[in-house]
């Protein structure tokens, strides 16, 4: 007995004729792959709530940024408020895109079979003139280092970050203007 199968696994179609043992294994392998995208998918549920907490450490603008099972983040202001002896807030921001940005890039094209060796990203953001004096726009600098890297792979993976995958980057591009500039360096 023959039969037909149209399995989609990862959004990828497979048309499989198999024989009537063949259906047997695939029957298994398609609950095989439920069982575990729904182990996945709950163990998300667990990382759906973030906690930090914030704590002064003097009488001026120095905190320590506290995230569970991790060493303490020194956060400060500049003087004549701050000590300058810790991270600003924005600073912290920048680093939280930057991060964020590398991650989901880094992500995204060994996803597709590229080898990278190296993502770095230098960031600069540019601060409003009135209060509040956050950003109005960000400029990132990213440098990729690979044995071998198409430069469309990259421009596919940029604007699919920007176009919602980087969470950090969806939360701000509506309010920041964001540019990125990339440059890879074969090695």
């Amino acid at each position: 007995m023959q039969a037909y199968f149209k399995i989609k696994f990862n959004s990828v179609k497979f048309y499989l004729e198999i024989s009537s043992l063949g259906c047997i294994l695939v029957v298994v392998l398609q609950v095989y792959i439920t069982i575990n995208y729904r182990r996945k998918l709950m163990a998300s549920t667990k990382d759906k709530y973030l906690q930090v907490r914030v704590e002064s450490r003097n009488q001026r603008m120095q905190y320590a940024g506290l995230i569970p099972g991790r060493e303490e983040i020194a956060i400060d202001y500049t003087p004549p408020l701050g000590d300058d002896s810790g991270a600003t807030s924005l600073e912290l921001l920048l680093l939280s895109l930057g991060s964020c940005v590398c991650s989901t890039l880094g992500v995204l094209l060994r996803s597709e079979g590229w080898v990278i060796e190296e993502i770095s990203c230098g960031l600069t953001g540019t601060r409003r003139q009135e209060h509040p004096t956050g950003f109005e726009s960000i400029a990132l600098e990213l440098d990729l280092v690979a044995a071998e890297l198409d430069a469309e792979a990259v421009a596919k993976a940029i604007a699919l970050a920007g176009g919602g995958i980087c969470p950090v980057w969806a939360m701000l591009k509506d309010s920041v203007a964001i540019k990125l500039d990339y440059s890879i360096k074969i090695v």
